[in-house]
């Protein structure tokens, strides 16, 4: 008898990656929107005869922290809950939070906090719902990746590869510090996290462990850049996840968030306003069928938490959207009497007869007056005329930007809890009405830097001035592409004390 696969996906911003582990594996992969994130799961299931699912959160959709709690303090949960209001960057009511004991030592209980975004946990939810598929758990992939070096006493860091590389420090079985990698920042990126965990809790890490396959780091260059030893293994992060054993259990024990943490709190599924900026066309494969009851689910807006990936995509006028016609104006449409055209023609004539009889007699006139003062003042030097100083052109000013039509997302680089609210606050008060604020790809940005397309460079200098009393920025670049909006803040720890 045949024991059931077991599906293990990851989920990070736009895109989903699964495979079916057991007698019958398979993979699926696919972009995903709000909009088609039921029917994309429906896919799944249909293609990897899924019925429940093991989900790993990208590091942009979900905050993975450690905690440090006193030993002495009895009631464990409640002061675990009291330092996640102080780390996380927002709200616990705006979040879904677990969290599990790791180990203890020197008076201290060492303690991981996991937060995911109640808005994306919803619409997993209703989204499983719909494709008629049970949510097993739900771990930050940073954790998962804990489990690649089970037994490790030493800090250590350890990398996966694939469409997009994330690195985790891991120290004791507790994941310090965690980041999404790009391709074009590899080294710089694992140098930095590095620094992180040894400025910050003063660990030194002892080894790298990355996969034997890797593609996009070199392992010899990777111990040159680091000063570090350099272990290859062959490991993979879906099997990895497939062997989670503490799925159920209590909060100290387990690390897990499922939707129906966040349904228990509500009578009902929770209706979650549309976003208007959200409201944009699905472009659905050829293979794809559409479910008639995704009309009618309202999509939450989703913001980046930690690293992020490419947002979703925002369009802002729908290809498959007719435009509006414009108005055609009255002088188009109402119908024109005749014209007089033998009129118009008479008083042309007239007009040319005049025209050449006073030209004719100018002319005459001139003449006359200059052959007398020709003979009778031959021998004196005619005077120049007097020039009359042409007007200096006043410069046209430049067109005055218009702040209420600018859309600007602020995003915060600095880990400083509440400062991209404020810095809203600022430029709402200044005239901006279009601002969206969010996480930046980390939370170690020393310095604020806004960024703007090639052609805003005015518009990036307005913004600067606007906040340069109460927000300096410290770096601007004309370097934003593949964006909805037209400058993009990212706060830096600079800001501090503002």
């Amino acid at each position: 008898m045949s024991s059931e696969s077991k599906i293990v996906v990851f989920i990070g911003q736009g895109r989903i990656e699964a495979q079916s582990l057991g007698d019958h594996q398979a993979e699926f992969s696919a972009q995903w929107e709000s909009r088609t994130l039921s029917q994309v799961l429906s896919q799944l299931k249909t293609k990897l005869k899924a019925t429940s699912l093991q989900v790993i959160i990208g590091d942009n959709l979900s905050f993975l922290t450690p905690v440090f709690i006193p030993s002495s303090d009895k009631d464990l949960k409640d002061k675990v809950l009291e330092e996640a209001a102080k780390v996380l960057p927002e709200s616990l009511d705006d979040l879904g939070v677990d969290w599990k004991q790791v180990y203890q030592a020197e008076g201290m209980t060492a303690v991981q906090l996991f937060a995911v975004q109640k808005p994306f946990l919803s619409l997993l939810g209703r989204a499983t719902q719909s494709a008629g598929l049970k949510i097993e758990s739900i771990e930050p992939v940073a954790y998962v990746l804990s489990r690649v070096v089970p037994d490790s006493s030493d800090a250590v860091m350890v990398i996966w590869e694939d469409d997009v590389t994330e690195a985790a420090v891991i120290h004791q079985g507790q994941v310090l510090a965690s980041t999404q990698i790009t391709d074009l920042s590899v080294y710089s990126a694992i140098e930095s996290l590095l620094s992180l965990v040894q400025d910050k809790y003063g660990l030194n890490v002892d080894s790298i462990v990355m996969p034997t396959k890797a593609k996009k780091i070199s392992k010899d260059k990777l111990a040159e850049k680091t000063g570090k030893k350099v272990i290859a293994k062959d490991f993979d992060l879906m099997a990895t996840a497939a062997n989670k054993a503490d799925i159920k259990g209590d909060d100290e024990d387990v690390l897990n968030i499922t939707p129906k943490e966040v349904f228990a709190e509500e009578e009902s599924m929770p209706e979650i306003s549309p976003d208007p900026e959200d409201d944009q066309s699905v472009q659905e494969s050829a293979d794809q069928e559409v479910s008639d009851s995704s009309d009618d689910q309202s999509m939450p807006e989703i913001k980046p938490m930690a690293p992020k990936l490419p947002k979703m995509s925002q369009t802002e006028n729908p290809p498959d959207e007719p435009e509006e016609p414009q108005p055609i104006s009255a002088m188009e449409t109402k119908s024109k009497p005749p014209f007089p055209t033998k009129l118009v023609v008479l008083a042309f004539f007239l007009l040319a007869i005049v025209t050449t009889v006073v030209i004719g007699g100018v002319i005459v006139y001139k003449n006359a007056i200059v052959g007398r003062t020709s003979s009778s003042q031959s021998f004196q030097a005619t005077p120049e005329p007097t020039r009359t100083p042409e007007a200096t052109p006043t410069p046209t000013p430049a067109t005055e930007i218009d702040r209420t039509q600018v859309k600007i997302q602020v995003l915060n680089g600095s880990g400083i809890k509440g400062l991209a609210s404020k810095v809203v606050a600022a430029l709402e008060k200044a005239g901006y009405q279009d601002v969206k604020s969010g996480n930046a790809d980390n939370f170690d940005h020393t310095k604020t830097e806004a960024s703007t397309g090639s052609d805003n460079q005015a518009l990036l200098d307005l913004v600067s001035a606007d906040l340069k009393d109460s927000y300096p920025i410290a770096t601007t670049d004309t370097n934003l592409k593949s964006s909805s909006f037209d400058v993009v803040i990212t706060l830096g720890q600079d800001l501090e004390g503002n």
